[in-house]
């Protein structure tokens, strides 16, 4: 289903916000995915097209789609 990704890790805060619009702003207009499970991915979840939280904690409110799995 995929034909390309990559992964990003070890990052700031507002670093993953700023990838996440790098991204986005690409000529191919990709959809961007973040996938996160605190405080610090809330801005990085709101801003990708598709965002996922893997707790309940404060990154579940920010995220349209949550997982406890």
């Amino acid at each position: 289903m995929m034909q390309k990704i990559q992964i990003f890790a070890r990052m700031k805060p507002e670093e993953k916000a700023l990838m996440i619009t790098y991204l986005q702003n690409l000529d191919n207009n990709p959809v961007v995915g973040m996938c996160g499970d605190g405080a610090n991915d809330c801005a990085a979840l709101t801003t990708a097209n598709v965002g996922i939280a893997l707790s309940e904690a404060e990154a579940s409110i920010a995220a349209p789609f949550t997982s406890k799995v």
